[in-house]
């Protein structure tokens, strides 16, 4: 088989690879998430089971309900079996998809394959995309949009069908995850960052349409089955929780040492902002989106990990611009593959203080490499 005709399979193959690996290394915290037992009923509450309670008002977001419902009620298929195989389907799209995402920012194959490494070593993901909970969709979701638009873009114009599969993808991601709607942030960025009449009025109508349709499928739901719609959700969180909180420590976990290559890539974005075309879209669009992730009454690893995309793409500037060699490559796969052991033993065995150790410790040899790689550099 040539690989260098199939662009889709190494970034298939490793995503299949994680998913197996995933799907048996976090099984024992699958069934453990609170939400599992809400997004169940807001099927059966969905397709007239008035027998069961949607405690959070899951059925607001119907997208993602729809295939286990109309399984359940038309072949008997248990829900969180097909909701499984709904989430795994996901998680294997969402890196195939990553992979071409970057290649719409001028990253070569190896920077396109590392990229679905990175998006499945970030720890939310990992441990997140294959419980019976959503978070995946948003991710799929994001990406597919972002991927769409920005091709879309690369051509002389978006045409009118794009414009139309664009809306009823944003209408789908966020009906199924609102953290969808980080694709909507960007390509509002784009159209102020790279503004022109037409393109502003385009993008102005394939919001809106999208907005209000949106808002109308969200009026059907609440005022047909009498529950809250996404924003009273929102806000009914905040009273619930007692206000706003921060897990600062999740904060750190949601890209662990990640944040690291982060930095770098922000730094070479300021630094190349007049030669690098996409620099000025990215750093406004995580401009944007980075207060929007601090919107839900408890901020932690899940909420903070919605802007995996934006923050992938930093990570491959910074190491495109840091002449990537086999040392760099050698750090982010040691860092990818530590960050899930780390995530392995902290939510197996429950130990304390080993994030601050393993950042320490890693952050020390990441900078002696980077000093290393730079004396080399010069001399």
């Amino acid at each position: 088989m040539n690989f260098k005709n199939n662009p889709i399979l190494i970034p298939l193959l490793i995503s299949v690879g994680f998913c197996i690996l995933y799907f048996f290394m976090f099984s024992f915290i699958r069934y453990n998430q609170a939400d599992t037992i809400n997004f169940v009923n807001a099927t059966k509450v969905l397709f007239g089971n008035h027998n069961v309670v949607d405690t959070q008002s899951r059925i607001t977001k119907p997208a993602i309900l729809l295939l286990p419902g109309v399984l359940n009620y038309v072949f008997n298929v248990k829900i969180e079996t097909f909701m499984l195989l709904q989430n795994i389907l996901l998680f294997i799209s969402s890196g195939v998809l990553m992979s071409k995402l970057v290649s719409v920012f001028e990253f070569g194959k190896n920077l396109q394959y590392l990229s679905v490494f990175i998006f499945f070593t970030i720890q939310p993901i990992a441990v997140h995309s294959l419980e019976l909970i959503n978070d995946i969709a948003g991710y799929f979701f994001s990406i597919l949009i972002m991927h769409l638009y920005f091709l879309g873009q690369k051509q002389s114009q978006i045409s009118v069908k794009q414009y139309i599969i664009l809306s009823l993808l944003i209408i789908l991601g966020v009906l199924s995850k609102e953290s969808a709607g980080l694709a909507v942030l960007v390509i509002i960025a784009d159209s102020l960052v790279n503004f022109s009449s037409s393109k502003f009025i385009k993008n102005f109508i394939l919001l809106f349409v999208s907005v209000i349709l949106i808002y109308t499928v969200q009026w059907l739901i609440t005022a047909n089955y009498k529950t809250n719609n996404i924003l009273n959700n929102i806000v009914e969180e905040f009273i619930i929780d007692n206000g706003f909180s921060i897990k600062f420590e999740q904060i750190v976990h949601s890209f662990d040492t990640y944040w690291l290559f982060i930095g770098v890539g922000i730094f070479h974005l300021i630094k190349n902002i007049k030669t690098y075309t996409y620099s000025k879209l990215l750093l406004f669009s995580g401009i944007i989106v980075t207060p929007m992730l601090f919107l839900w009454a408890t901020v932690q690893d899940r909420t903070i990990s919605v802007i995996t995309p934006l923050f992938i793409i930093y990570i491959l500037y910074g190491l495109k611009n840091i002449n990537l060699n086999k040392l760099f490559y050698l750090l982010i796969i040691t860092a990818g593959i530590l960050n899930i052991v780390l995530t392995y033993l902290i939510y197996k065995y429950n130990i304390s203080n080993l994030l601050r150790y393993y950042l320490s410790g890693y952050t020390v040899v990441f900078v002696l490499s980077v000093y290393y790689r730079t004396k080399v550099s010069y001399s």
